[in-house]
């Protein structure tokens, strides 16, 4: 019986990625979170990801809970990376990313690293695109990974 796998996001997953994601959002904002934001990571937000084909969506399940995802968005842009606290310094974050370089094609894929995940991004290969930037309340550095690099 295989109890971790990486799967495909399906729509009635929108709610467990909505909780996962609204749970890890402290890390994101010292004050309160804009709602703006917070709005983002609703259900209805995260269905119409889900049926949009400009996302792809994909889960690190263990013993059937989500306890991770990573959201593509068109191919070449880490849109989210979201793993449990609960299971944070399990290289889950990672085997996403590795799954996503064997199973997307792309040469080029840049993020908008939250501060607090840097250092994951790094790891993965990732390196600092332009300095730290500020959009409505929210600090992030653009980061890029180039394949064969």
């Amino acid at each position: 019986m295989v109890d971790k796998f990486i799967c495909k996001i399906i729509n009635k997953d929108a709610q467990k990625l909505s909780s996962l994601s609204n749970s890890l959002l402290k890390y994101l904002f010292d004050e309160e979170i804009p709602k703006w934001f917070k709005d983002s990571f609703s259900v209805e937000e995260f269905e119409k990801r889900i049926h949009s084909k400009d996302y792809k969506h994909f889960a690190y399940v263990i013993k059937n809970q989500i306890v991770g995802f990573i959201v593509i968005k068109e191919d070449n842009h880490l849109f989210h990376l979201f793993v449990d606290e609960k299971y944070h310094q399990q290289y889950i974050g990672k085997k996403l990313w590795e799954y996503v370089k064997k199973n997307i094609l792309f040469e080029t894929m840049t993020t908008n690293a939250s501060l607090y995940a840097i250092n994951v991004y790094e790891s993965f290969g990732f390196v600092k695109q332009k300095d730290i930037q500020t959009y409505k309340e929210l600090e992030f550095l653009p980061m890029v990974y180039q394949k064969g690099m």
